[in-house]
């Protein structure tokens, strides 16, 4: 059942120069747990009333007593203010945790996961959910971006894959500047490097544009729509 917490910003970094990382330590409940994939509703001050923003955990489950969500800078708009002016030490409600969004019999079939900008944040927690726990089938991780500067918790997925050799990142930048790597679009890379989905489970989040396509091209490959799950960011 969703409940209402109260957490404290203890940390934040800048992921990149757009998008900020936020390490909120719940502060009362002991027993608070979520599924990888979930969100929870943050509420903000917006004068004598509040702004409910759902964001998904970017934290793994099997880190407990605290959760991590990210945001990116937009110009305009409360909400990005708020998360954007605020330094740490600042308290907030939250809400949850709720989504559907969530792994399905994990390791049962290896795992595809696609994402893009901050659709990475539920993928993230569920990757290191699984290895966490020892996973051991393989796992591909599409990630695009439009620059290199703006890939998300790039070298937590490089590490991952150095110490996990069934773990495959694949970032992929749509227009580069100085980038060495996979160029293009998340669409074209998985084409090109996932042959037989059959077997597979996939996980798909990020901007609609995206999703569609994965899901259309997967399926055109064999992979039966039952084992397509997915959720869209604006």
């Amino acid at each position: 059942m969703a409940k209402i917490l109260k957490a404290t910003f203890d940390h934040i970094s800048e992921l990149t120069p757009s998008v900020r990382n936020f390490f909120l330590k719940i502060s009362e409940e002991k027993n608070f747990t979520f599924q990888a994939g979930q969100f929870m509703n943050l509420y903000i001050p917006n004068g004598d009333g509040e702004i409910r923003v759902p964001l998904s955990i970017a934290s793994s489950p099997v880190n407990t007593g605290y959760v991590e969500f990210c945001m990116k800078r937009t110009h305009g708009g409360r909400v990005s203010e708020f998360f954007h002016e605020i330094s740490g030490g600042e308290t907030i409600k939250l809400e949850g945790p709720y989504g559907r969004f969530t792994l399905k019999n994990p390791g049962s079939s290896d795992l595809l996961f696609a994402a893009t900008g901050t659709g990475i944040a539920p993928i993230r927690s569920m990757i290191f959910s699984l290895f966490q726990k020892s996973f051991k089938k393989e796992v591909w991780l599409f990630f695009g971006v439009r620059h290199e500067n703006e890939i998300l918790y790039h070298h937590e997925f490089e590490e991952l894959q150095k110490h996990h050799p069934n773990f495959h990142f694949i970032p992929v930048v749509s227009k580069p500047k100085n980038w060495q790597g996979e160029v293009g679009y998340v669409q074209e890379k998985l084409m090109e490097c996932i042959k037989l989905p059959e077997d597979k489970e996939a996980y798909i989040c990020g901007l609609p544009k995206m999703v569609k396509e994965v899901r259309t091209i997967l399926t055109d490959l064999g992979l039966s729509v039952d084992h397509i799950h997915f959720e869209q960011s604006v």
